[in-house]
């Protein structure tokens, strides 16, 4: 049987980061998604991840097509996962049309996000769990 897949968005680092090590730890394959997938890859290689157990794939969150076409590679290449998370990171010298507040503060997001698009796909559905599932 295979292991479970888990989808992580903003995996290069902060919450994104921590819950890929987490996820692992629980058995699951990662599908790991951040613009900056050479520091992914380079992290995945010094945490021992074996090559088996997970994929790296370089996408902006905030270009919905971008987030699209690696879905579509993840699962032609990893199969559907069973959970999604969108962990997108917030760095200051971020451009976040997502966030009305100044660094520092809270942020709310405002408009619509291309992690709240969903793209159905035939004779799939996704679970949603809590990170303290695994």
């Amino acid at each position: 049987m295979t292991s479970p897949l888990v989808f992580i968005t903003g995996a290069s680092s902060g919450i994104g980061q921590a819950l890929a090590a987490r996820f692992h730890r629980g058995g699951y394959r990662l599908a790991l998604v951040a613009r900056r997938a050479a520091e992914v890859q380079a992290w995945a290689q010094s945490q021992g991840f074996a090559s088996d157990t997970y994929a790296v794939y370089a996408a902006d969150v905030r270009d919905i097509a971008a987030i699209v076409g690696v879905g579509r590679a993840c699962i032609d290449s990893q199969g559907v996962p069973d959970v999604v998370i969108g962990a997108p990171s917030y760095r200051e010298d971020d451009s976040n049309p997502l966030c009305t507040a100044a660094p520092g503060t809270s942020c709310q997001p405002t408009g619509e996000s291309s992690l709240m698009r969903t793209e159905t796909v035939p004779s799939c559905t996704t679970n949603i769990e809590s990170p303290a599932a695994p």
